[in-house]
């Protein structure tokens, strides 16, 4: 009876999951970037949609946990640290990140580093964290850099300034 089973089982045919999640990766970022990848999010900018296949292509894995906090051009001026105007997409983040590294949140998806700050250094982090985000908003949440925009213990992950570039 044990040899017809077992060949019962051997015959079967192989069925996907029926849970389509089932199949992704453990890791937060890896995990988006799959589901990005395959369409779930959509629409997603091209320029996204890349940071996420150069991701995948590089192994990029979660790195710690960051403080996350936010500023507006109430609490900040209109020129980032690097010379560029404020906008959507950025962020400032302490100087153990690099200036144009592009930093991926688990709560905010990716944002460009243009920015440095007073508010932004490891000094303010506890909790275990390993960086300190400030991401730029255009509509104020009010009380900046410590009001109700700041997370605590968020997910995050580095491409550093010109790892952007996919493989071939």
């Amino acid at each position: 009876m044990t040899a017809l089973t077992l060949a019962a089982l051997l015959a079967a045919p192989l069925t996907p999951p029926a849970d389509a999640n089932a199949c992704l990766p453990v890791d937060a970022i890896q995990r988006v970037a799959a589901k990005a990848l395959r369409g779930d999010y959509d629409p997603v900018p091209g320029y996204i949609k890349h940071l996420y296949l150069v991701a995948q292509q590089r192994g990029l894995t979660v790195q710690g946990v960051a403080r996350l906090t936010t500023y507006c051009p109430r609490c900040s001026g209109m020129t980032c640290a690097d010379g560029s105007r404020v906008r959507d997409g950025i962020c400032a983040a302490n100087p153990q990140i690099a200036m144009h590294s592009w930093v991926w949140l688990e709560c905010s998806g990716w944002l460009k580093v243009c920015d440095r700050g007073g508010w932004v250094t490891l000094g303010y982090c506890r909790y275990g964290q390993t960086a300190n985000v400030d991401e730029w908003l255009p509509g104020c949440v009010g009380d900046c850099w410590r009001g109700p925009g700041t997370r605590e213990r968020v997910p995050y992950a580095v491409l550093p300034p010109g790892s952007e570039k996919a493989r071939n």
